[in-house]
């Protein structure tokens, strides 16, 4: 359901705030807390059949590979070629449905894709400014959906060009913001906080292409006081 896919996105994003803080970890149990911490949050990542929280758990972790430890990129291509051995059942299902037998979008999925589509007509009628900040809500559409569920489309409608450009600058910026100060921070401490809220905002980042989550306070309010901090 629609909470399980929130939850999903904010479980996701901690994890790996906690794997790469883990990695400037100097004491052992210390190190060993925060991977047990990551291990139990991604195993409940899981259970919430949320598959945009599995794909932005896959990717956040190819990020970290190559900007950190490039033994991840081994592990993670193992993994992606026997995932179907080492995953539950359930977990296994519920990423084989996205398509059926006859190679169709499953109903959720292709809902997401006429959601998409009649939002692009929607954008085309006002692509420099929008429609008004949340206003999509209030339309009618597919299956009397509220939602886009693609927060960056629903930027695009709401706001248009204008407001997409304010924020990828915003986008740019907290990366930015995050991967300097693991690069250049003066204390492992520091060094740890930028590259684990780096990899939380690649997960947030994608976690948001299906589905609303940046506007939820309760999952990006934790990214903001990292940020502040």
């Amino acid at each position: 359901g629609y909470g399980s896919n929130q939850t999903a996105a904010f479980l996701a994003q901690f994890a790996m705030f906690f794997w790469g803080f883990a990695q400037f970890l100097k004491r052992k149990k210390a190190k060993l807390l925060s991977y047990a911490l990551v291990a139990i949050t991604v195993f409940a990542t899981m259970y919430t059949f949320s598959r945009g929280a599995y794909l932005a758990l896959l990717v956040s972790v190819f990020v970290l590979g190559i900007v950190k430890d490039r033994k991840l990129l081994l592990i993670l291509g193992v993994f992606l070629v026997t995932w179907q051995t080492i995953v539950p059942g359930p977990v296994r299902e519920r990423i084989n449905m996205t398509k059926n037998s006859n190679g169709q979008l499953e109903e959720s999925a292709q809902e997401r894709v006429d959601l998409w589509d009649s939002a692009e007509r929607s954008f085309l009628r006002s692509p420099i400014v929008g429609n008004g900040y949340a206003t999509y809500q209030f339309g009618q559409h597919v299956d009397s959906l509220s939602d886009t569920h693609n927060w960056y489309i629903k930027v695009l409608v709401e706001t248009g060009i204008i407001g997409f450009i304010i924020v990828a600058f915003m986008l740019q910026s907290l990366l930015s913001l995050s991967y300097g100060l693991f690069k250049r921070g003066g204390d492992p401490l520091y060094r740890g906080l930028g590259l684990g809220l780096f990899v939380a905002l690649c997960s947030c980042m994608i976690a948001n292409c299906l589905g609303d989550r940046w506007t939820y306070i309760e999952i990006t309010g934790s990214l903001w006081v990292l940020v502040a901090a």
